[in-house]
């Protein structure tokens, strides 16, 4: 299984001093305006960072065609409704996704998620001033990405095909990344495939199989799989995943190493 790339916005900025409270719950999802939902989010994620955590996070909003800008510092946060010069990427999608992410019906990871960085994506990134893929410190954008979308104090993530989207085949929920692994539950029906024919990866991989039953093939080799078995896939072997049945299968995928970035 490729990469499935997740970024995040970061670019320290000093200099304003007018922060804002960490906010109480509002009303309903559908009702919540985009800057409303930021200062939730923002507010929750306060509460996951370091005291003396400082940054920058720019966004956009397609409908509208509208920049925000958040700043983190001294324990606070302040929201700005016009694009930050300086930073290095912007985080941009509309306003029904932002809804879905917030609800939690959609997580961010999974919003954001792609076979390559050249895919659009519901949840996507404009790099700014010269930054590169190469140049993003996915340490940083991974926990970014995880904990700033994800009210829960301990990043609940809803599963299931109708809070996936489909990535390498399969309908996928990105779950836990950081620099050297990665994990996403993914369900597959009669007639999907996951992978392309001559998929490999260089890092080590395993699939968990929750529920149903079908097939994969590692390397030279097809046999049945079904749930409550796992299997390793070495770096740089050939592997898919399918079912024949009516019921599906479903499975959690994780990768691990020094090349699973």
């Amino acid at each position: 299984m490729r990469t499935i790339l997740f970024v995040m916005i970061f670019s320290v900025l000093t200099g304003y001093s007018t922060f804002c409270e960490t906010p109480a719950s509002g009303t309903e999802t559908s009702l919540k305006s985009f800057e409303e939902m930021l200062i939730d989010w923002a507010g929750s994620f306060l509460r996951k960072v370091p005291a003396e955590y400082c940054d920058t996070l720019n966004f956009h909003v397609k409908d509208s065609n509208s920049h925000y800008h958040l700043i983190f510092a001294n324990g606070g946060f302040r929201l700005n409704n016009w694009k930050n010069p300086l930073s290095q990427i912007t985080l941009t999608s509309d306003l029904d996704t932002y809804r879905r992410i917030y609800s939690g019906d959609l997580n961010a990871m999974t919003a954001a998620g792609r076979a390559s960085y050249r895919e659009a994506a519901p949840l996507d990134m404009i790099l700014e001033n010269g930054m590169t893929m190469r140049g993003i410190n996915w340490d940083y954008a991974y926990f970014t990405m995880i904990n700033f979308f994800n009210s829960h104090p301990s990043n609940k993530t809803l599963l299931g095909r109708e809070h996936a989207r489909k990535i390498h085949g399969g309908f996928a929920v990105a779950l836990f990344y950081s620099k050297g692994f990665r994990s996403a539950f993914y369900s597959i029906q009669k007639g999907e495939l996951l992978n392309e024919a001559g998929e490999k990866d260089p890092w080590n991989q395993s699939f968990i199989i929750l529920s149903g039953s079908g097939f994969a093939q590692i390397g030279g080799e097809t046999f049945p799989v079904k749930a409550n078995e796992a299997y390793y896939i070495k770096p740089g072997v050939e592997h898919q995943v399918w079912t024949e049945t009516e019921e599906g299968i479903t499975l959690i995928w994780n990768a691990w190493g020094i090349e699973a970035w």
